[in-house]
């Protein structure tokens, strides 16, 4: 009976780590999607596409396994680079994958360089203002 314990504790454990590779691969592939909108940057869908391929390789995911989710965009390029700035961290910081998120931070970089934002205008959005 502890082994059949153990075994679901770990089973339930993988469970949550598939489900929160899925969560960023979702959201992954909207980013895609908002870049091919927004400003069709082959840089950054280049980036994107690799650190989507890392992500299924080392979780053994595929799209299939998206089989009833939305894959959206983001309703602004400002949200796109929030999206962006959020995947960075949680490649970095909950995947221990820190070459996707110096990939993802060089992204960002990029659009804001070449669209010429800068970071304050990222944050100035109605979303984010406190009323």
């Amino acid at each position: 009976m502890g082994k059949e314990i153990n075994r679901g504790i770990h089973t339930s454990a993988f469970n949550a780590a598939r489900a929160d590779a899925l969560g960023v691969l979702l959201l992954l592939l909207s980013a895609r999607e908002s870049i091919k909108k927004y400003c069709n940057d082959d840089v950054c869908d280049e980036i994107l596409d690799e650190c989507i391929v890392k992500l299924q390789t080392s979780h053994v995911l595929s799209t299939a396994d998206l089989h009833n989710c939305v894959i959206c965009q983001a309703s602004s390029f400002e949200a796109l680079l929030r999206i962006l700035d959020y995947l960075k961290v949680e490649v970095t910081e909950r995947f221990h994958d820190p070459v996707s998120g110096n990939r993802l931070g060089k992204c960002i970089a990029h659009l804001m360089t070449n669209f010429k934002l800068s970071p304050e205008r990222l944050y100035a959005s109605e979303a984010f203002a406190t009323h």
